[in-house]
């Protein structure tokens, strides 16, 4: 048996390889957006701010939405437009003349990840329930196997593409085009042309159902798996705001921020594959609640060395601190997108999964701007405290959650027995 290939649909490795060039295309040219504006069209800080959260809004905005029309119209379709878009989008960035036309080209580049990630990340969860349901399990799961792949493309488009920005970037944007108008053309040839469908009835003859497919997890609420989920994407982002703010305040180099680029996408090769083990012996439940305490810590570790580490070693609050939080996204990012992915229905498998980062957006949003106000009155280490207090908060509501459902569950069992007595009697 291919244990690699989910029903009715491709096998994995064409699905990571997929995810290693998106990254090779996305990586080259969007962490550079900024510079490029500045460069090209003398765009000031709130102009760039404007930029970036407008591509970010464009994208996890319209997930969802990508999530449900990849269900309906099959990931085939999706892929390929998505890549057409995005293709479209990276040519009018490399070729823009106007700070218009290159703005809406930002744009573009957002909305069509919300097209091609929801459709890619369905058929990996179609591939993670067929892995689950085969015995003699092999390498790290489906969701751990991805983000390897992804990382390895951002590094390698990393390496490959800074060299040359912003001075050249017009030709990497053009390299980039092209990268996913191939992809979008090679997706027509190994996706499925319609959605994927779970056979029902028993798992083949020679295989076992593992512990994660029991009734209780196929059949996992949807609610606590998206607010856990969600909450990863939003500590990630402190990264990306709270340090820069803590390098400006204290004068340090900007370039610490690429070794914080460095030691994620080192640590997510170095340790995705032994954490998503150790997430599959524990259960991918236990394994999101690991991965919030992890990203607890990582928010503290932070605090922490903001407030006692003198300005000559920040590297040793910054490193620490990405380590951490790297290994919670590893953990619980994970095990939520396998949870969501095999939470219900596969017809609605892409809505699920896409309900994840669209949430995250929007908490990222939230957090960002309440991380941000505390840290302007109050100072970075109470800024990441507040960070800290997220993770608990999911926790809480998520346990809240599970007690409810618990208690209803009980209701109805009760209220059953006593109908089945009244029938007998």
């Amino acid at each position: 048996m291919n244990k690699t290939r989910p029903v009715g649909g491709p096998s994995l490795r064409p699905l990571l390889a997929m995810e290693a060039l998106f990254m090779v295309g996305f990586s080259s040219v969007v962490p550079f957006l900024a510079a490029i504006a500045q460069d090209r069209y003398a765009f000031d800080a709130s102009a760039v701010g404007l930029l970036i959260g407008a591509r970010v809004a464009a994208q996890q905005g319209l997930f969802l939405l990508g999530g449900v029309l990849a269900d309906r119209m099959g990931a085939r379709l999706m892929v390929a437009l998505g890549c057409l878009m995005r293709a479209a989008g990276l040519a009018a960035i490399a070729l823009a003349a106007h700070p218009g036309v290159f703005v809406a080209g930002v744009i573009v580049v957002g909305m069509a990840a919300a097209l091609f990630s929801p459709a890619l990340e369905g058929l990996v969860g179609a591939a993670d329930a067929r892995w689950r349901r085969d015995s003699g399990r092999r390498g790290p799961a489906p969701f751990a196997a991805l983000a390897m792949a992804g990382e390895a493309g951002a590094v390698t488009a990393a390496c490959l593409a800074a060299p040359h920005m912003p001075g050249n970037a017009g030709v990497v944007a053009l390299v980039a085009a092209g990268i996913f108008l191939a992809v979008g053309i090679g997706s027509l040839f190994l996706l499925p042309s319609s959605p994927i469908r779970e056979p029902k009835g028993p798992a083949p003859e020679g295989t076992d159902v593992q512990p994660e497919l029991t009734h209780s997890e196929r059949h996992t609420p949807l609610v606590p798996v998206v607010l856990a989920g969600s909450v990863f994407l939003a500590l990630y982002s402190q990264l990306f705001s709270l340090i820069p703010l803590g390098l400006a305040e204290r004068g340090a180099d900007a370039g610490l921020m690429g070794l914080v680029v460095v030691v994620w996408s080192l640590s997510t090769l170095a340790l995705q594959w032994p954490l998503s083990r150790v997430a599959e012996r524990a259960g991918r439940r236990r394994a999101v609640v690991a991965g919030l305490v992890l990203g607890m810590a990582g928010c503290l570790a932070a605090a922490l060395g903001m407030a006692v580490i003198p300005d000559a070693a920040l590297a040793a609050a910054v490193v620490p601190a990405t380590v951490l939080l790297g290994a919670s996204t590893m953990l619980g990012s994970v095990a939520a997108r396998s949870l969501a992915a095999s939470g219900g229905s596969a017809r609605w498998r892409s809505t699920r999964l896409a309900a994840v980062p669209t949430a995250g957006g929007a908490a990222a949003l939230l957090l960002s701007a309440l991380t941000g106000a505390v840290a302007r009155d109050h100072g970075l280490t109470a800024a990441w405290l507040i960070a800290a207090a997220l993770p608990l908060v999911a926790l809480t509501a998520t346990a809240a959650v599970r007690v409810r459902g618990r208690a209803r569950a009980r209701g109805s069992e009760a209220r059953r027995v006593l109908a089945e007595a009244k029938a007998a009697a």
